[in-house]
């Protein structure tokens, strides 16, 4: 077997060396290169995981802040739930209490109630017991004017007579003042006449106020009415008898110019001031 033979010079070997410095030239520069943008990976890696450990931990920041809040707003709610349970506990009272007041309330009402009907009760009571006292004392007051002919109406005129009015005619007993057409226009409980004076009496248990009033419009009708029927009207003038004579209305009717007569034992008497001077209508 023959073998050629391999000529290696000293330019060959030096054009190797170069062509493998070149290369190993390249393969460091590539890995130079290969390393420096590893290297600038692993900044870019670092820096993102340095801006992601940032945000981690702006995260847990945020995350214990709220972790606080929501302590903060538990606290919160706990003591709201112990306002709420206070506010349970007053309402629970003022329930009671409220209806400590009802039943209060409710007995009240049941007393009131009670006194309503007791009041109607003696209402009623006084009611009728008002209406016997009306009865018996109207009762009284007719037997009054009844008796007015056997005892007051003497009287009267024996007392007027020893004034020297001498009175001939005497009416009693609901004397009925009538106009021309007949119609009752006043009712007097005692007249008396002469020819020159008419006295008209009006006869009372006990007389008030009012009553000297309308004697007064009871005269001024009777003096009407002889005016319209009689060509020369009398004089008239007026008295008030009485039991019990109250001393305004005496005064009243003395002012008024009327003769005031009280009862004095079985008969009447004058009760006048010594200067009184009756008036004439």
């Amino acid at each position: 077997m023959s073998t050629t033979p391999i000529s290696i010079t000293y330019e060959s070997v030096m054009q190797a060396i170069r062509e493998a410095q070149q290369e190993t030239y390249k393969v460091i520069q590539n890995f130079v290169k290969n390393s420096d943008q590893s290297i600038q990976r692993l900044a870019e890696q670092h820096r993102e995981t340095e801006k992601a450990i940032n945000r981690v931990s702006e995260q847990q920041k945020e995350t214990e802040k709220a972790i606080n809040r929501v302590s903060e707003q538990q606290k919160e709610t706990e003591k709201a739930i112990n306002r709420v349970s206070e506010q349970q506990k007053e309402t629970e009272k003022a329930h009671k209490e409220t209806e400590k007041a009802l039943r209060e309330l409710s007995e009240q009402h049941k007393e009131a109630e009670k006194a309503r009907k007791e009041t109607e009760k003696a209402h009623k009571e006084m009611k009728n017991a008002m209406k016997y006292l009306s009865k018996r004392f109207g009762d009284m007051g007719n037997r009054f004017g009844e008796i007015a002919e056997q005892m007051v109406f003497p009287g009267v005129v024996a007392r007027f007579n020893e004034l020297g009015y001498k009175f001939n005619k005497e009416f009693s007993g609901n004397f009925k003042v009538r106009n021309k057409e007949n119609q009752i226009i006043a009712e007097i409980d005692a007249l008396l006449e002469n020819g020159t004076t008419i006295a008209v009496v009006e006869v009372k248990t006990k007389p008030v106020l009012d009553d000297v009033d309308k004697h007064l419009q009871r005269i001024e009708k009777l003096k009407q009415n002889r005016r319209e029927q009689e060509e020369t009207p009398k004089k008239i003038i007026g008295a008030i008898a009485g039991a019990v004579f109250p001393k305004e209305v005496k005064e009243s009717a003395i002012q008024a110019g009327l003769y005031v007569l009280v009862q004095s034992g079985d008969t009447m008497k004058f009760d006048i001031p010594k200067d009184f001077t009756p008036k004439k209508f």
